[in-house]
């Protein structure tokens, strides 16, 4: 059985288990990450990474950062909430 309640601007699923165990997630307009965790990515300000990225290591925040460099715009990586890159045209 699932139940979904809207609010504005956002979507929290609670879903209860056959062993009536309760899980609930909450989901923001972009289904981006939340801010200052794991690894975020910005473009021109914006932020563009998806949810996934909460659970990156390190190392593979810094792989992707580099794999995402974009001539012309503003790039700039963080790791929980600390900004580790910065690319400026």
């Amino acid at each position: 059985m699932s139940l979904y309640k809207f609010g504005v601007g956002s979507l929290v699923a609670v879903l209860i288990t056959a062993s009536g165990a309760v899980a609930q997630g909450s989901f923001g307009d972009t289904g981006a990450s939340q801010w200052g965790v794991g690894f975020e990515l910005f473009w021109d300000g914006r932020k563009v990474n998806g949810p996934e990225t909460e659970f990156f290591s390190f190392q593979q925040a810094q792989e992707s950062c580099n794999a995402n460099f974009r001539p012309g715009i503003i790039v700039e990586c963080r790791y929980h909430g600390r900004t580790f890159q910065r690319w400026t045209p």
